[in-house]
Order: C-alpha cells, then structure tokens, then sequence
C-alpha cells in the first residue's frame, strides 16, 4: 500500500481554548479541540475513497499534546495512513504550529454503513 498524507490547517478560536472546554484553567488550545481537529483531518482524508452510503468513525485515538498554542494560532495536521483494509484505517499524526511539533499521536477510523450503524444506537 503506498504511504498516503492528507494535510489540513485550523485557526485555533476562543471557543477551542482549555477554559472555554472545561478541560483546564488556561486560554490555550485545548486538548479536546486539537483531538476534533485530528478526527477531522482524518475523516476528509478518506472521504472521497468511501462508497456513497459509507462514513468513517473513529475508534482509537493515541495523542501527545506536546506544547501550547495560543488563540489564533495556525495548526495545520497531516495524516499518514499506515494500514486500510476495506473496514478499518490506521494513520500516524503530526500537528505544527510554524516550525514546533504541537502534537503527535496514531488514530484509527472504523468505514461503517451509516443505516446500519445508527441502527445500533438503543433508545430506552
């Protein structure tokens, strides 16, 4: 399988910030946006590989969060797929804000049928 990279560039919001998430006291880029923007890079990567019908979801996802980027920071993300089977891809990340590495970590992506897998959501 050739290697496949998939880049994508975000500016970080106020509404991104660890204070604004609950998730820490400081106006930084927090780790849970900076995990959304890592599923998103790797959900648009794929997308156009997907049969009408298809989505991917994501199952697993290893990140360090390696240094703090402040409101309107650029963060761009590349993906490197490492592994795709007809049901299951495997990439590696980096995120950079300019030249410092912020981020790097391993995502997976499970391509479901979406009929059927919003028919395993249960209501009680």
């Amino acid at each position: 399988m050739p290697t496949e990279m998939f880049t994508k560039e975000f500016l970080v919001k106020e509404s991104q910030t660890a204070k604004m998430l609950g998730s820490g006291d400081l106006e930084v880029l927090g780790t849970p946006a900076l995990a959304a923007m890592i599923e998103q890079t790797a959900k648009e990567a794929v997308k156009d590989q997907l049969s009408v019908g298809e989505t991917t979801v994501g199952t697993v996802l290893e990140l360090r969060h390696l240094y703090p980027s402040a409101v309107g920071a650029t963060i761009v993300v590349t993906m490197t797929s490492i592994e795709q089977t007809a049901h299951k891809i495997r990439y590696e990340f980096v995120a950079y804000e300019g030249e410092r590495q912020i981020a790097k970590g391993s995502h997976q992506r499970a391509v479901v049928e979406i009929d059927s897998f919003l028919k395993r959501i249960t209501k009680d």
